[in-house]
């Protein structure tokens, strides 16, 4: 993880955020959110802050809405027959909930489809045709889908039906010969192209019944949120608008989702709490029991649909639980991740959760990744990308190879024939290493603000004047620099931790795998979220932990740390293993699959190091460039280790092993005295500091003249020799033992050094 802090700012920068600030009664910090999400005026500044109905664009500026409503118009005229024909994710279950509602209001009731995952997406063929044998079909009004469906559309309207498409996914080079309506469509007067299907149909709902199709922008809301689109320009007031409808006035079609009844719901709520039961029906193979649930009066209906979705998701979660265990152990396998993207299929896995599990992959491996999973000699695949690479524009120079396709910029859907897949691999493959990013290149992550000072529980509630939060409004992030920390469980059966900083608590979430790292004495960035609350009338201000790095040009703490490792790696069997190499910048050039170690952390310095990650204890993700500073014993997964320095112990490792020649970790031990004396004045130090710390031990010794590395030194030789125990940090030293320095092996290795 890479962090970058801030934005250089010019001096009319800092004018215009000192102006918002003022005309908008914000704190100077607050101003720079904005700032930084490219609102850079004042009046831009109060529409951002103040989002609500008066911002939404007429719907009659979307190309084809006027045709689309005289279609209609005369659909209730002469009593003729429409279907709703819409897509199994939340987005499409909503904006045919939002269209099928509304028609009822303007004087239709339509019939409608949804259809399975396993079927595919998109409009069935044969399944509309049996449906139009059984009763005429007259009308059909796709939502969330039809843009790229231009033969089938054609098909249809050769046997009778009419056709009018709302979507909003990107626009093929063959659009269908009927009514188009997509914001993304060129040379039309709506300015905004980022509504989602549900938003679409709210937009043809709002020109059919006018106000009344308000009652629906909490789907709306739902929609765009769990189909991740972008919450800036209308898509923030349409949002904050259907948020209003949930604390006001939320639907009984809602209030069964959760475990426990909601209080204040957010834009979180719906992405982590409500989005993923919706879909749970689609991915499990039963999309029609959200959309049920959703256009259901009774109660007792609704709670047992929701108790069916509530259901699923636990259903879901075990098996993309499994399906992610399973592609993660094929890439390591087959080393995927050399690869510019990830491909992974098993023709057994659920396809309901393929595009949940690739984008944990991207996570893990920062590489686009797409999920397959396939019958009847054909594979299905949800793609999901990275910052600037088009997964779909990619996928579309391949698409001669392919079935079907769809989708957007960072998420896309994909079938292929068997005998296709590996061709389609090669192309996507190359097709994506001639991007302009280098896609193997460490995250990289922007922090807002590096704090200096506490954090004011103005501050904090000001960035809830930022919400919703979302995709192009992402929660501001924070960082703090510090030491060792003293993560305590929040309570005994806790499994969340807390920890004072020295400018505010912070939370970290199942985080006891992070104890050991946060309570090394080495200087670390600290990435944080801020959370405002109040408790029995009083205001609070928290930190929720997301990551943290090491500070690499804290030489010291590394160093003391590292040398610490050295010395007790000095009581090993010495292995002097290895093939050679002179140091050169090929040696920690980007890819996966290579493991770096250094002994000396001053070292580090003198190699390009911005896309690997750098740990002190033996965690790096799986097969994921990393490097580790004197580490204990070489991690599974690596192909290739190369030390930077050339070591003093070469550690077991079936992998291929380098090393420099010309650094030398030895160098970490050059200066150690084993003078008696620095060892007497340390030993005082510590008899001086029982019941104190280590550093209170550590800073009487440097005032005797000793230094850090002598200190650390002398500490461990007392250690081996049971003369000193250190419990939490806290010295012990029993006086009762006699035992002399070279009975030490760390003593007597450095002695022969």
């Amino acid at each position: 993880m890479k962090l970058t802090f801030g934005k250089n700012l010019s001096n009319v920068d800092k004018a215009t955020i000192q102006e918002i600030a003022n005309e908008c009664g914000l704190t100077l910090n607050t101003a720079t959110l904005l700032f930084y999400r490219n609102i850079k005026s004042v009046v831009e500044a109060k529409t951002f802050l103040s989002p609500s109905k008066s911002y939404f664009l007429n719907p009659f500026d979307l190309s084809g809405m006027s045709t689309a409503v005289e279609r209609i118009a005369i659909a209730k005229e002469k009593g003729q027959s429409i279907l709703v024909f819409g897509d199994y994710d939340a987005d499409g279950i909503c904006a045919t909930t939002i269209l099928y509602k509304a028609l009822k209001v303007y004087g239709l009731t339509a019939r409608l489809i949804v259809p399975e995952r396993e079927e595919g997406y998109g409009l069935n063929y044969d399944k509309i045709i049996e449906l139009n044998t059984c009763q005429k079909i007259d009308l059909i009004i796709t939502v969330d889908c039809g843009i790229s469906e231009a033969e089938t559309i054609s098909k249809l309207i050769n046997n009778g039906i009419d056709v009018i498409v709302t979507d909003h996914h990107e626009i093929p080079p063959e659009i269908p010969n009927c009514t188009v309506i997509n914001p993304k469509l060129k040379n039309q007067k709506y300015s905004f192209s980022g509504l989602c299907g549900a938003g679409v149909a709210y937009k043809l709902a709002y020109a059919l019944i006018g106000e009344k199709a308000d009652e629906y922008l909490d789907f709306v809301a739902l929609a765009t949120l769990a189909d991740s689109m972008e919450i800036v320009g209308e898509n923030r007031s349409l949002v904050v608008e259907g948020l209003k409808l949930f604390n006001n006035n939320l639907k009984e079609n809602f209030a069964y989702l959760s475990s426990t009844p909601f209080t204040q719901i957010n834009a979180q709520t719906l992405v982590y709490n409500l989005a993923p039961k919706v879909n749970a029906g689609g991915r499990m193979g039963d999309a029609l029991t959200a959309l049920k649930l959703f256009i259901s009066t009774d109660k007792q209906e609704i709670i047992e649909l929701s108790s069916k979705l509530f259901e699923y998701n636990l259903q879901r979660q075990t098996i993309c639980d499994e399906v992610y265990k399973q592609a993660k152990e094929i890439i390591i396998s087959e080393k995927l991740y050399k690869k510019d993207i990830i491909l992974v299929q098993n023709k057994n896995w659920n396809l309901g959760v393929a595009g949940i599990v690739a984008a944990r992959l991207v996570e893990d491996y920062n590489l686009p990744v797409i999920v397959f999973a396939g019958k009847d000699g054909h594979l299905k695949g949800s793609a999901r990308s990275i910052d600037g690479i088009n997964i779909y524009d990619c996928i579309l120079s391949c698409s001669h190879l392919l079935l079907t396709f769809g989708g957007h910029s960072q998420a896309a859907g994909v079938a292929v024939e068997d005998e296709n897949y590996n061709a389609f691999y090669a192309m996507l493959n190359e097709k994506v290493a001639n991007a302009s990013i280098d896609v193997s290149k460490e995250k990289e992550v922007f922090i807002d603000i590096l704090l200096d000072r506490t954090v004011s529980t103005r501050f904090a509630k000001e960035i809830e004047l930022l919400e919703p939060f979302g995709v192009g409004n992402r929660k501001p992030l924070f960082a703090c620099k510090c030491g060792g920390l003293k993560p305590q469980k929040l309570n005994n059966n806790s499994p969340h931790y807390q920890m004072q900083t020295e400018y505010l608590n912070l939370l970290d979430f199942n985080g006891e795998k992070d104890v050991k790292d946060l309570e090394l004495n080495a200087q670390k960035y600290l990435v944080f979220e801020l959370n405002y609350s109040v408790y029995k009338g009083k205001e609070y201000v928290k930190g929720f932990l997301k990551d943290y790095t090491l500070d690499i040009t804290d030489d010291k703490s590394l160093t003391a740390i590292a040398l610490k490792n050295e010395l007790n790696k000095l009581k090993l069997p010495q292995n002097q293993g290895g093939t050679k190499i002179f140091r050169d910048q090929t040696a920690v050039k980007s890819g996966y699959g290579t493991l770096y170690l250094i002994t000396d952390p001053n070292n580090i310095k003198n190699y390009s190091l911005s896309d690997v990650k750098i740990h002190i204890h033996e965690k790096p993700e799986d097969s994921l460039n990393a490097l580790i500073i004197s580490p204990s014993y070489i991690p599974n997964g690596y192909d290739k280790i190369v030390y930077l320095d050339y070591p003093l112990t070469f550690l077991p490792t079936n992998a291929k092993t380098y090393a420099v020649c010309d650094l030398q970790g030895k160098s970490l031990l050059t200066g150690l005295s084993t003078d008696r004396n620095q060892f007497v004045l340390v030993f005082n130090a510590l008899k001086n500091s029982q019941g104190k710390t280590v550093e209170y031990a550590e800073n009487l010794a440097k005032n005797n003249g000793v230094e850090y590395k002598n200190f650390i030194f002398a500490l461990e030789v007392f250690k081996e020799l049971s003369i000193v125990t250190i419990k939490n940090g806290v010295i012990a030293i029993d006086s009762q033992i006699v035992n002399p320095l070279t009975n030490s092996q760390i003593y007597n290795k450095i002695l022969s050094y």
